[in-house]
């Protein structure tokens, strides 16, 4: 069954989130401080895959492998004044 489900995303250079294969990003943002949420079309009863996420602040260096993967969002945490930019592969 498809449906958007909801991920916490930590903010680490680098994140592992298991989700059903073929889920598909539609949108991050911020909830509540310092708590990056991923929201995504999920086929409910496909087997889970684990999902690497890059999250890097305005200004932070990137890896030469970031155009090896794609872009999401960028996140604005308007309690904390701060901005994230998000890529998975």
């Amino acid at each position: 069954m498809k449906t958007v489900w909801k991920f916490n995303l930590p903010v680490h250079d680098r994140s592992r989130i298991e989700m059903p294969k073929g889920a598909q990003v539609l949108h991050v943002d911020c909830q509540e401080p310092a708590t990056i949420q991923l929201w995504a079309l999920v086929d409910s009863d496909a087997e889970y895959i684990e999902r690497f996420f890059r999250v890097a602040g305005t200004g932070h260096s990137l890896s030469d492998r970031i155009d090896d993967q794609k872009f999401v969002g960028t996140v604005v945490d308007k309690w904390a004044g701060l901005v994230w930019h998000i890529w998975y592969d």
